[in-house]
């Protein structure tokens, strides 16, 4: 990211369509590139490794775009703070890893359940109960007695729905 706004710097201090400017562009090309190639590897080689290592996957089907104009609508307190986060879905490459983990999973025969993102982050694993909560709880607890890691209860929950929808067909 620094490498990225220094060349859009750059860029912004060059006269407009003079042979600097072109040069700061082929500069900041280059780098965006890279960066694009970093990230394809790493998804790559993840994506390969969770299908290698598992049998059955499953993953929330997130609406990315939806997220991010959700996200874009807080106050200006909240959106702060949503930025970083909106920032993190781009770097991510969501799609682009679901689409990797796809195509890799049909390939070796393997099973990926894709299940609907709704309340995974305030359903409680054990006993089911919704348990509302900001962002800036990190730890779920629930009245059943259940305290564990928000996401590591928000995994178990989107296990759970797979499995349970796996079991359906």
């Amino acid at each position: 990211m620094k490498r990225v706004s220094k060349a859009h710097r750059k860029i912004s201090r060059t006269e407009l369509k003079s042979k600097d400017r072109e040069k700061a562009k082929k500069i900041l090309n280059k780098v965006q590139t890279k960066i694009s190639n970093q990230r394809k590897d790493f998804n790559h080689k993840i994506s390969r490794k969770i299908i290698n290592e598992n049998d059955i996957i499953v993953i929330e089907d997130i609406n990315i775009n939806q997220l991010k104009q959700k996200n874009s609508n807080q106050n200006k307190d909240q959106r702060i703070k949503k930025e970083n986060i909106n920032r993190t879905y781009d770097d991510i490459a969501w799609g682009q890893f679901t689409q990797f983990l796809k195509y890799k999973a049909e390939n070796a025969g393997k099973i990926l359940i894709k299940v609907p993102a709704y309340n995974t982050t305030k359903e409680c694993h054990i006993c089911g109960k919704i348990i509302d909560k900001t962002l800036d709880e990190r730890v779920h607890k629930c009245s059943c007695g259940c305290v564990e890691d928000r996401d590591i209860n928000a995994a178990k929950v989107i296990l759970r729905r797979g499995l349970a929808s796996l079991e359906k067909s």
